[in-house]
């Protein structure tokens, strides 16, 4: 069994886990921070893939040795919300409670979220909240909405939550009753429009791009980073092309097809009334390949007016905190990274503004070095792994035969 055991936690500790060096990074980038009190964001651009990971695994952000932990998002729009200062009054206590109202200035549009602003002394505290709403003037009849609960955790540096996530709602006043504040800590509020935010796109890497007319087909093919995931494809269709509708389909360097939709062009007035629609946009479920040929069916029209096509990706956006740093410099370019695991990325909140931060063109890293054979131990000496595994076998088979001799 003593034998087992070495070889069980030999295999074990033999595979230690990869960690980040700036010297094993291939690439660098500069970021200038304008504002390096203030959160942060730095949007990447299609050159990444060049050198990163395919999941972007391997991205690390420093500040000078140290290394800085941050927040991807990938900017693919969607439902969305615009928030909007509204008027706070009649803020009062009464008894062990704060309440006041809020006056969202209009019953016309739907909002889900009501953030409240604090002052400066607000901290470290756990407060219950409940909001009623009505849409008279008279402010006589409320509707309950419900109950809440706000935190300030700035001790434990475990963030906080100023907002009231209520469902979704047109109420023009909302009745607020707070237990754990005072009513001179209440100093304002912003309500979150409900609004559809666009998908915010950056171009790929792309080159012998081609353009030719097969049949009744339109076909363009490029050459691109294999890495680089192909999300979208962004028709540039001449203006005076007023009125198509095209099939389209998306193939990878083997043929496979990776997407398929449409493009089309619609303006139509009928009396008073008109319908106009833009859309030349195709997605794509992130692809990756060294090639791609987009596919235009014309039928029996005659090929589109094209200025050309362009591979996109979803932007993906770093969110930091410069923590008083005006420089700071991105890596990556080590393929032996995992995904790093912050706190600040779990407990990821956005501030109402960041402030984008200047990303410099990429360069090689100078301090740059290739990993030793960080394989794993069992993939560089296989012989020694069989060996201990039979030894183990061989070291059970003969515990077992003594076991059963002494029965």
């Amino acid at each position: 069994m003593k034998v087992l055991a070495v070889v069980t936690l030999f295999l074990l500790l033999a595979d230690a886990p990869v960690t980040p060096e700036i010297r094993y990074f291939s690439t660098a980038r500069d970021v200038t921070v304008s504002a390096p009190e203030r959160q942060s964001y730095v949007a990447l651009d299609g050159e990444v893939w060049r050198a990163a990971k395919p999941g972007l695994d391997d991205l690390r952000l420093y500040a000078g040795a140290s290394e800085l932990p941050y927040a991807l998002r990938e900017m693919r729009g969607g439902p969305s919300t615009g928030d909007q200062d509204v008027t706070v009054f009649n803020a009062s206590k009464v008894g062990d409670r704060t309440q006041f109202v809020i006056d969202t200035g209009s019953d016309k549009f739907e909002y889900n979220r009501v953030s409240l602003k604090l002052s400066d002394d607000a901290k470290n505290f756990l407060a219950r909240a409940s909001v009623e709403a009505t849409n008279d003037a008279d402010l006589a009849r409320w509707a309950k909405v419900g109950k809440y609960t706000l935190y300030d955790f700035s001790r434990e540096k475990l963030g906080s939550n100023h907002t009231l996530n209520l469902p979704l709602s047109r109420f023009r006043y909302l009745f607020v009753k707070i237990w754990g504040l005072k009513p001179e800590q209440i100093t304002g509020a912003s309500v979150a429009r409900r609004g559809e935010q666009k998908p915010e796109w950056i171009e790929l890497p792309a080159w012998d791009v081609k353009t030719e007319q097969q049949g009744r087909q339109t076909v363009i093919s490029w050459k691109t980073v294999p890495d680089a995931p192909l999300e979208g494809v962004l028709f540039n269709v001449e203006p005076s092309e007023k009125r198509f509708y095209r099939m389209v389909r998306v193939e990878d360097a083997d043929g496979r097809e990776v997407a398929r939709g449409h493009i089309r062009r619609l303006k139509v007035t009928r009396g008073e009334r008109s319908v106009e629609e833009d859309d030349v946009t195709l997605e794509v479920g992130a692809a990756r390949s060294g090639a791609f040929k987009v596919i235009i069916d014309n039928g029996d029209d005659r090929p589109l007016r094209l200025k050309g096509v362009r591979p996109v990706a979803f932007e993906r956006r770093l969110y930091f905190d410069p923590q008083g740093n005006a420089q700071l410099v991105l890596y990556y370019g080590d393929r032996k990274l995992s995904a790093p695991q912050y706190d600040y990325a779990r407990l990821f909140e956005m501030e109402e503004k960041p402030v984008r931060a200047l990303l410099g063109v990429s360069r090689q890293n100078t301090a740059y070095v290739p990993r030793p054979d960080d394989r794993p131990w069992t993939e560089r000496h296989p012989a020694v792994m069989w060996t201990a595994l039979v030894i183990a076998v061989v070291s059970l088979g003969a515990v077992a035969l003594r076991s059963l001799k002494r029965d």
